[in-house]
């Protein structure tokens, strides 16, 4: 289990890796629909202030916690079915 300025730290990594797919610099070679596919999903992303205000808000806490799982079953049965 990971405490919440654990959790916001990774997505703040994880948001910054998004990112770095969309530059053909830092990543090179990186087909053009992961690098849109990126892109769909770093537009939604919390950012810094969010998060810092997520971690303060017990009930947003929860909330993260429950996107997290229902994002993980989704991934999984993407995965599962070869998407």
């Amino acid at each position: 289990m990971s405490l919440p300025s654990e959790q916001a730290l990774a997505m703040t990594r994880a948001a910054q890796f998004l990112s770095d797919l969309l530059s053909p610099r830092k990543t090179p070679r990186v087909p053009r629909a992961m690098r849109q596919e990126a892109a769909n999903r770093l537009k939604h992303f919390p950012r810094s202030y969010d998060l810092e205000r997520m971690v303060a808000d017990k009930s947003a806490m929860q909330q993260m916690e429950e996107a997290e799982a229902y994002y993980l079953k989704q991934f999984w049965g993407e995965i599962k079915d070869g998407r």
